[in-house]
């Protein structure tokens, strides 16, 4: 549990988002300060239209609810048996991009061998601290690597060198451009 405080809202979202990969829940606390507070405070008729709304979802709810679901159905809108697969759906679903990116990547590659890379893969950026970045800093090293040899094998063909030359060659051509001067600086 983090334990950060943040004087503006939009931090406290940044600093979940960076750091926690979106997973943490934000907790607002009571300050001494007047303009924190009054972001807080709600009008009578602001309290009223939410108290309506939920009073109507009640009455839809003993409509067409069924008796059987009364229990999955409260653990669904309470959230308290389903907090950990919230999360774990979460962490899933911000997982798949980079997942199916290096999936794509690796079409080239055989069933077996495809099959290995990509379960070691996810399981070893769920050792990480943040596996979202985990899996898509793999994912990011693969496709470069992929690129840096198929650049290297078209230009050993085009200038008659061997594939060792070319890719030195296209590393510190790399390494001289413009782009890594601006990146240092």
């Amino acid at each position: 549990m983090c334990r950060r405080k943040f004087r503006r809202k939009w931090n406290a979202f940044r600093h979940n988002i960076t750091v926690h990969s979106d997973l943490a829940k934000i907790a607002l606390y009571p300050t001494n300060s007047t303009n924190l507070s009054r972001s807080v405070y709600r009008s009578k008729d602001v309290k009223k239209v939410y108290r309506n709304k939920f009073h109507k979802f009640k009455q839809w709810q003993s409509k067409y609810k069924s008796r059987d679901d009364d229990d999955y159905l409260d653990n669904l809108l309470l959230g308290q048996d389903n907090n950990t697969d919230s999360k774990i759906m979460k962490i899933i679903g911000q997982m798949i991009k980079p997942y199916l990116e290096l999936q794509a990547s690796l079409n080239h590659v055989d069933p077996q061998t495809k099959a290995i890379i990509l379960s070691s893969s996810f399981i070893s950026s769920l050792l990480s601290y943040n596996p979202v970045k985990s899996l898509s800093d793999v994912s990011d090293i693969y496709r470069s690597n992929m690129g840096l040899g198929l650049i290297a094998k078209h230009l050993s063909e085009a200038e008659n060198m061997s594939i060792h030359q070319a890719t030195a060659f296209v590393k510190d051509s790399v390494m001289n451009s413009s782009l890594i001067h601006r990146m240092n600086n």
